[in-house]
């Protein structure tokens, strides 16, 4: 008997990390399938075990020195690969951007190793608590943090044909951090399993799951049973309005998109020849999706990528300003332009221009230049009567580097020693807009009464992020929310992708995109340089991208779709972020208990 009580007692051996190579192969095997989660290739299964051998390498590292700067140098790497299409752009900005996303993973590793080691929380809890608050913080911080890769994103559609997606019905409820939680889990319950004693013996000899085991398998089934039952009811409402009941579709508008084909740099400007082909290109493409109807509907509101109008601005500073001038592309002469084919084929057009204002005279080496000391980057909205919009909306979140310098702007001498070592021609930088803008946009509906067809105008609310800022859940949801009321029926993006390289960059954005339709119940329609241009409805999923020659990308051409309005709110548009910085306050909690803790016995 004694005997076998004591062969009962002795531990199984505690199989730990401990030379580098350890290290580096089983972060190696995360980066590997975290890479391919992503379009391109898009292999998405993967994201749910991506996490598996960091979890386990942080559970049982030896050293936290050394978890520390594996864990930074293997995601560097990842980083650096994946986002190599910042390179044409701007180097240094590459490196730097692949660092400090790097740095996040290295601080969360070493919390995932404190955690194992002085508190008994299971991995199915702790690893995506500890993922999901280092993943939102790098997309704050710092300048505003970058949004790419948060692990929830691999469940988004990015292909026409592909469903919703269950799984990421659970961002209208808190954000696409609340689906990188769910499927971090998954991982954290491998690595329980695999760290874990899985089976526990009783006194008479029989074995039984242990507790802290059950207690992890309970928790995962819990979370997902959830989440896929508010998947599926989601998805099931928003089928049931779309049908109605009574045979009436879901009330909607006719939009066109418009993809240019323009490839941009940065170090040398684009001559007139050049931007004159393009314009002309712009506006014939325009008269084409202007033709267009669609579910018997003909296209009322028709989306230009961003910037791609030419010249110095729309607004009408730069319009008086330039009135004194003879030169190409006059301010006024465009605007004239846009508000004929507006008023010509009866749409209202979004175009994406530049706004110059506070204008004055400088003078380069020998000659004299205008120069505006206040640049914005623009939607322009232009009715179907041909009128402008009173309303602009300016780009309120602007890209590091590529648009301000953060930190620097405010020390002028500095930044302009800055400009002047990096700039060909001068200050480029914006001013961000002061807040969001919501446009109303006339349209007409025709309905049968017993005298016939009457035409009824209706205003379709819009809201119009400008490139980037559709990677921002908190910009997006400012845009389309106002103290938790849903004051937006669509959101237009204006986008410009022709400065980025390879093809994978572009999918991934229509990726990112499509959660901001979820999180805030807003179909959306894109309409990128370069693409991908298309639409999205309101649970997330792509209904019809711009297509020629069987390519979405690097191909100018058009795409139309009656996108239909979600009258519905969702959690996240009413309470934001907030379940994100509960996770953020939970991880400060346990780090505060870990640092004041000793280390549990094993």
């Amino acid at each position: 008997m004694s005997e076998h009580v004591t062969s009962c007692r002795i531990s199984k051996p505690r199989m730990t990390v401990q030379t580098v190579w350890g290290h580096l192969v089983l972060l190696g095997l995360s980066i590997v399938m975290l890479g391919l989660s992503y379009p391109r290739p898009g292999m998405w299964i993967l994201g749910f075990v991506a996490l598996v051998p960091w979890g386990y390498v942080c559970v049982r590292s030896e050293k936290w020195w050394r978890l520390c700067w594996t864990s930074f140098v293997m995601f560097c790497a990842f980083w650096l690969i994946r986002v190599d299409w910042v390179v044409p752009v701007t180097v240094a900005g590459y490196i730097a951007l692949s660092v400090i996303q790097a740095a996040y993973v290295a601080l969360g590793s070493v919390l995932l190793w404190m955690v194992a080691r002085k508190t008994r929380m299971l991995m199915v809890v702790a690893l995506p608590l500890i993922w999901v608050a280092m993943e939102f913080l790098r997309c704050h911080y710092p300048a505003g943090g970058f949004g790419w890769f948060a692990l929830g994103y691999i469940v988004g559609s990015y292909k026409v044909g592909q469903g919703p997606g269950v799984l990421a019905q659970f961002a209208n409820m808190f954000g696409v951090w609340g689906v990188s939680f769910l499927l971090a889990m998954t991982s954290g319950l491998i690595v329980d399993l695999m760290t874990q004693k899985v089976l526990h013996m009783k006194r008479n000899g029989a074995k039984t799951v242990r507790k802290t085991v059950r207690g992890a398998l309970v928790i995962w089934l819990i979370a997902y049973g959830s989440a896929i039952t508010h998947g599926l009811i989601s998805i099931g409402q928003y089928e049931q309005m779309i049908e109605g009941g009574d045979g009436e579709a879901l009330s909607g508008v006719a939009v066109g998109v418009v993809q240019t084909n323009v490839t941009m740099k940065n170090t040398e400007p684009r001559d007139y020849e050049s931007q004159a082909e393009d314009w002309h290109q712009l506006k014939d493409l325009t008269r084409m999706v202007s033709r267009e109807s669609v579910d018997g509907e003909r296209v009322q509101l028709v989306v230009w990528p961003e910037t791609m109008v030419p010249g110095k601005g729309l607004n009408e500073e730069a319009k008086e300003f330039f009135r004194q001038y003879l030169m190409s592309f006059q301010p006024d002469e465009l605007s004239y332009e846009i508000g004929t084919l507006a008023r010509d084929y009866a749409v209202n057009i979004f175009a994406g221009g530049q706004f110059g204002a506070d204008w004055e005279e400088r003078k380069y080496g020998a000659n004299v230049y205008p120069y505006a000391n206040h640049k914005a980057n623009v939607a322009y909205l232009y009715y179907a009567d041909g009128m402008q919009s009173p309303l602009q909306y300016h780009k309120m979140k602007l890209v590091p580097v590529g648009e301000y310098w953060p930190w620097i702007g405010n020390w002028p001498e500095v930044k302009a020693w800055v400009i002047d070592k990096i700039s060909p021609w001068g200050d480029y930088t914006l001013q961000a807009g002061p807040r969001p803008v919501v446009f109303d946009v006339p349209v007409l509906y025709s309905t049968e009464t017993e005298q016939g067809v009457v035409d009824n105008a209706v205003n379709v609310r819009v809201v119009t992020p400008i490139c980037y800022e559709d990677v921002v859940p908190r910009q997006v949801r400012s845009m389309v929310y106002d103290g938790g009321k849903k004051r937006a029926d669509l959101i237009v993006n204006l986008t410009n992708s022709g400065w980025y390289s390879g093809k994978s960059m572009r999918p991934q954005h229509l990726q990112i995109a499509t959660f901001r339709s979820i999180e805030n119940g807003v179909p959306t329609a894109r309409s990128v340089n370069t693409g991908e241009s298309g639409f999205i409805n309101a649970l997330g999923q792509v209904t019809k991208l711009v297509t020629r020659n069987g390519q979405n990308q690097y191909q100018a051409g058009v795409a139309a779709e009656f996108v239909r309005f979600d009258e519905r709110t969702t959690l996240y548009g009413r309470i934001g972020d907030m379940g994100a910085w509960v996770v953020v306050g939970l991880v400060s909690l346990m780090t505060i208990i870990c640092l004041l803790g000793r280390e549990k016995k094993i």
